[in-house]
């Protein structure tokens, strides 16, 4: 995607505005690869947590083994965001992206979680072996 097209987006996106429909056409846009694995790579590194929060949502739903989830699983389990440590730990439950001793080091990395659907999700995690 253009990077003028994607700063309009990320303005949109993290103004809070029209939020549901705004993240829904997002993640059609990186369903459709229009926005490239970088880029999403990229906008999971923004300090915007709405932008996160749509990146994260399109990324998991996708549930593909790509560069843009082993990042977002490696990298973004630990979100500031409880939101989007929420798509994380809920897509890490059925992903193949990570081995199951992965898995289990992420969650050894994890810092105190207060979170209660987070919680549950990494009790999940740590009680399912491999696929």
């Amino acid at each position: 995607m253009d990077e003028n097209l994607l700063d309009k987006w990320v303005r949109y996106l993290s103004c809070g505005k029209g939020y549901a429909s705004a993240s829904c056409d997002f993640a059609e846009l990186i369903w459709s690869d229009a926005v490239t694995q970088q880029q999403q790579i990229e906008l999971l590194k923004t300090g915007h947590a709405n932008v996160r929060r749509a990146v994260a949502w399109a990324v998991t739903d996708l549930s593909l083994d790509n560069d843009a989830m082993r990042y977002l699983m490696n990298r973004c389990f630990n979100d500031s965001d409880a939101v989007v440590r929420r798509y994380v730990w809920g897509a890490m439950r059925q992903t193949r992206c990570l081995s199951f001793e992965e898995k289990q080091h992420l969650i050894e990395k994890l810092e105190v979680e207060q979170d209660e659907v987070v919680l549950r999700l990494v009790s999940d995690v740590r009680a399912t072996p491999e696929l």
